[in-house]
């Protein structure tokens, strides 16, 4: 069985990597290798290998920059993947997309489920829900991917950008009023694999996350006491409200993106874990 892999050099698609080379035929692509503004080499260049999976990892994933960048945004995010959906529909193909939890605005303080309507506040987040619109029209077989808050101990993420600041000495300031649910890429990739490996699964969108809302900054105190008890280093942490550092941010953030995870967990019979769980796997491997 042929995997189209795509951005593979990104921390979920490096994280994907072990797992899928020893178990398919696998074909991967980094930005570097196949780049997603050139829409007609994406499409001749599926069609060439002609996958029975596809697993999309690519994306612009700047919230910041997403602002002023609109258009190499929504030509990323959105654009391209209605072509891979278009190519994924006429060769019979599984297509695996990940998409965000800022597809939603956060203007509640209950978790979201799969079926609650989208409203994303920033240009990230349209150009995340635009591409689900695309694949969805296309008609191909696919799984959407909902996640939130993705970390791992390589690329560019909170969690590794909290360590690095902690190691040069720095104090850390953290907001204490975003909410959602940190999920590990080890995390998405097994729920995924699973998803994948389940014949009779049903196609659509699935929300993948850890258990437990919480504020960005109570999870960076718990990694960074984790890892201070374990003499990485002594550091300090600060709280800060959204307000006082808007004007360092051009995104505006949503402040409560919790996914409910209830639709994946009854799909494939098995219980998420709780975010601290998950972050003790990862710092275990730190």
């Amino acid at each position: 069985m042929i995997v189209l892999l795509t951005g593979s050099s990104g921390q979920l698609g490096k994280s994907f990597y072990p797992n899928l080379s020893k178990d398919y035929q696998l074909v991967q692509y980094n930005s570097g290798s196949l780049d997603f503004k050139d829409l007609k080499k994406l499409d001749k260049t599926i069609r060439e290998i002609r996958p029975n999976i596809i697993i999309n990892t690519a994306a612009y994933t700047d919230v910041d920059s997403a602002e002023k960048n609109i258009k190499e945004a929504k030509l990323i995010n959105a654009e391209a993947v209605g072509v891979i959906a278009e190519v994924a529909k006429k060769l019979d193909t599984i297509l695996v997309h990940y998409s965000t939890d800022f597809v939603f605005d956060g203007k509640t303080n209950e978790g979201f489920f799969e079926d609650d309507i989208p409203n994303p506040v920033n240009n990230y987040g349209i150009s995340k829900l635009e591409g689900e619109k695309y694949l969805i029209n296309s008609g191909c077989k696919h799984f959407i991917i909902r996640t939130s808050w993705l970390y791992s101990t390589f690329g560019n993420n909170f969690f590794t950008k909290i360590i690095n600041s902690a190691k040069k000495g720095n104090d850390i300031f953290v907001v204490n009023d975003q909410y959602g649910s940190p999920t590990s890429t080890s995390l998405l990739v097994k729920t995924t694999l699973k998803l994948l490996n389940k014949p009779d699964a049903e196609y659509g969108i699935y929300h993948v996350a850890s258990k437990e809302k919480i504020s960005k900054y109570d999870f960076a105190s718990y990694f960074l006491n984790v890892l201070f008890e374990k003499n990485f280093f002594d550091t300090k942490i600060n709280f800060v409200a959204t307000q006082t550092i808007k004007s360092k941010s051009n995104a505006e953030r949503p402040f409560n993106s919790y996914l409910e995870t209830s639709k994946i967990e009854k799909e494939l019979s098995f219980s998420l874990p709780h975010w601290k769980s998950d972050c003790n796997e990862v710092l275990s491997n730190l």
